[in-house]
């Protein structure tokens, strides 16, 4: 009976594990996905715009493993679904500047989609796949 819940242990930790390792890299794949959605559309707003900043090969460097086809994918359709949050907000909008834009605040919310989760979590399994 012990060396049956011992064995019962081991797999729900491992189970546990597994999970909690997937969640994060969805996490920080979508961290990834916000900043290539930031950076990219500050650079379509200023082409001499240069940031300096290194998250994105931080995350698929250091931290999250995911292959160059799945990499690319990823980039594809972050652009794809992110490429116009640089314009400027319909002059509908009560803004002062014609120029205004909400690149953060598309981006955050982009973040938070739930397509961006299902295409992240359809990307892992293809890769937990190979």
């Amino acid at each position: 009976m012990k060396k049956t819940a011992f064995y019962i242990g081991i797999f729900l930790f491992s189970t546990n594990l597994s999970f909690s390792q997937k969640t994060n890299k969805i996490k920080e794949l979508k961290s990834f996905a916000l900043s290539v959605c930031i950076q990219d559309n500050y650079k379509k707003l200023n082409p001499e715009f240069d940031s300096k900043d290194y998250t994105n090969s931080f995350i698929v460097g250091d931290i999250v493993t995911i292959s160059t086809s799945n990499l690319e994918k990823l980039r594809y359709f972050i652009y794809d679904n992110t490429k116009d949050f640089y314009k400027p907000i319909p002059s509908s909008a009560s803004y002062e500047d014609n120029n205004a834009n909400m690149v953060c605040y598309n981006c955050i919310e982009f973040y938070n989609s739930k397509k961006l989760r299902k295409f992240i979590k359809n990307l892992l399994k293809e890769d937990s796949d190979l």
